[in-house]
């Protein structure tokens, strides 16, 4: 079973859009860290030309960025009893739509299944956008999302335990 494969090849059927707040940090980025790119916006928009330019801090590479989310929906699909139905986060990074598998069943006699998953990413510099699809239905079937959720696990920062003086 593939994690991770290209959308192209999956073509999956998205179900829905996650909220940006999900996987977009919303952290002040550090100073020191962007100096060259704020100095590199400031001169485009006075119209130097010389100097930094954005073309040149596209061409240093992107870090990896790993995120990992809990990922749980009820689903209804009438018409599809004994069909493989797999539940799919679909991701796009600077390199391309991708696809991860968050969980896969066999859809009941009453037409709904809940899939649920832990699911990692790892992405080439920051998600651009993340969405929820499906695999395993034919084009007249109709999916009913009844209820999704999709969180991002954050790792909690260690703490430095700091002995008390008297």
């Amino acid at each position: 079973m593939l994690d991770h494969t290209p959308s192209q090849d999956a073509r999956p059927r998205i179900l829905a859009e996650v909220p940006a707040v999900e996987y977009r940090e919303l952290t002040v980025p550090d100073r020191q860290e962007n100096t060259g790119w704020h100095r590199s916006i400031i001169s485009l928009l006075r119209g130097n030309r010389g100097g930094g330019s954005i073309a040149q801090t596209k061409t240093q590479p992107l870090p990896q960025q790993t995120f990992e989310f809990n990922v749980a929906a009820w689903i209804r699909v009438a018409h599809c009893e004994k069909q493989i139905f797999s539940l799919l986060l679909c991701y796009e990074d600077v390199e391309g739509e991708h696809s991860v598998l968050v969980d896969e069943a066999e859809i009941s006699s009453n037409y709904a299944l809940m899939l649920a998953g832990q699911v990692k990413i790892v992405s080439k510099g920051p998600i651009v956008r993340l969405r929820v699809g499906c695999l395993g239905l034919l084009p007249s079937q109709q999916p009913i999302l009844d209820e999704l959720h999709v969180q991002r696990i954050r790792k909690a920062k260690a703490s430095v335990v700091r002995p008390r003086s008297a």
